[in-house]
C-alpha cells in the first residue's frame, strides 16, 4: 500500500485549529503525545486552541511528519 502524502491536515478556524490524522502513525503519535479531552475530537479533528496549535504543530514536524493546511 501507497503511504499517503500527507500524514496531517491542519485547518485554522481562528481561535480554534482543527488537526486531522490521515496515517496510522499519525493517530499513534496523537494518542501518544497529545492530552485531549475526549469533547475535544470533532469527527476525525482534534481541535485546539490556538495557543496551543504551533507546539502541536513543530511536535509533528520535529517528529517527521508532513503536515499542510486544508
Amino acid at each position: 500500500m501507497r503511504k499517503p502524502s500527507v500524514d496531517v491536515f491542519v485547518r485554522d478556524d481562528g481561535t480554534i485549529v482543527s488537526f486531522r490524522p490521515m496515517t496510522r502513525a499519525a493517530r499513534q503519535w496523537f494518542g501518544e503525545f497529545v492530552r485531549a479531552e475526549p469533547w475535544q475530537w470533532m469527527g476525525p479533528y482534534l481541535c485546539v486552541d490556538h495557543r496551543y496549535a504551533d507546539d502541536v504543530a513543530h511536535g509533528l514536524t520535529d517528529e517527521g511528519f508532513n503536515v499542510a493546511c486544508e
